[in-house]
Parts: structure tokens; sequence; C-alpha cells
């Protein structure tokens, strides 16, 4: 799997021949992939030695994926942190597609890696990017979306009215049809 922005790129530089051969001695984080080239953000890049304060900086580097320091890469699943466990701070699908047509997100490939590594679904933000410029609503009627969420098919709770809302739905309206059909 080729590396992403928002991977960790592991590093490892011959100065250390005593070391096992998985280790690794730098680390940074992928900042752009452009076909074989990447771009990393790397602290104590011109640091040598073991007194890194007097001589560290951080760098913006460039480098191919066939450099022979390029030891490997990791994907974490960044998770956005919250304190009260009520809002993530992301962004609706409506409100990316909005940003995209304003041209807020770059585009094509571009475009992709940057919905992606920011943690949105671009397949989801792309339809709806579609959908408001042919002009189209393809909006389901409050009656079939009620008769979904009871078939379960939107989940429940917050994840419910988060995957409704983010659809472009009006959940209270939904909501309202399921508590009379449950009647």
């Amino acid at each position: 799997m080729p590396p992403q922005p928002g991977d960790l790129i592991f590093l490892r530089y011959s100065d250390y021949p005593q070391q096992d051969k998985y280790f690794c001695d730098h680390i940074g984080i992928v900042e752009a992939v452009n076909g074989t080239e990447i771009t990393t953000l790397e602290g104590n890049v011109d640091g040598y030695g073991y007194n890194w304060a007097s001589t560290s900086s951080f760098k913006r580097k460039t480098r191919s994926l066939n450099d022979s320091n390029v030891y490997a890469f990791y994907r974490p699943k960044w998770v956005e942190s919250t304190s009260t466990g009520t809002t993530t701070g992301k962004k609706s699908v409506d409100e990316l597609a909005k940003e995209v047509i304003q041209g807020k997100w770059s585009a094509g490939d571009e475009r992709k890696t940057k919905l992606t590594a920011a943690g949105y679904d671009y397949s989801a933000v792309q339809n709806r990017v579609n959908e408001l410029m042919s002009g189209s609503t393809q909006k389901k009627s409050v009656e079939t979306l009620a008769r979904e969420v009871i078939q379960g098919k939107w989940g429940n709770g917050d994840d419910r009215k988060n995957r409704l809302t983010a659809a472009g739905y009006n959940y209270s309206a939904v909501q309202s049809r399921v508590n009379e059909l449950m009647r």
C-alpha cells in the first residue's frame, strides 16, 4: 500500500551498525506524495551525534520512495479526541461538498488525498459534489427514510442523526415519522 499524507515514515541510517535489522533511528510524518517522491515533516534533521539540542531543526524534506534510508511506513488510526464525547468537530458531507465547490480542497487526486488524510470519506463527499453540481436532488421521501430507519439502515441515536443530517435530510422530520409508525 503506497504511503499517504498523515502516515509515519521510519528512516534508518547506516551510522549505527551495532543495531539489529529492525532498528530505526528517525521518524517523520508524510505531508504529500507525488508519484515516487514524498514530502515529509521531520525534526532533528541537521543534528548529528548525541547533542541534538545544539544542532537540531525541524524541516520539510523531499525524498524518493526508493531512498535507501526509507525503512517503513505506518498508517495510524487517527482518532479525534473529544472532552465531552458529544462532538468530534468534523464537518458534514454537505459542508465539505460546498467547500469543494468553492475550491477549498483543491482538485483531482490532490483533493482525494487531502480529504482522506483529514479523515473524511472522499466518495461520499464527491458524490454530494456531483449531486449539487448537477442540480440533482434525488432525495428520498420522509416516509421512505422512516421505513429505512425502522429497518436499521441508518443506525441508532447520534449515529442516525449524524448520518441523516450528513446526507442532507431533516432528522427531526424523519424521527417524527418513525415515532408515528412505531405507535
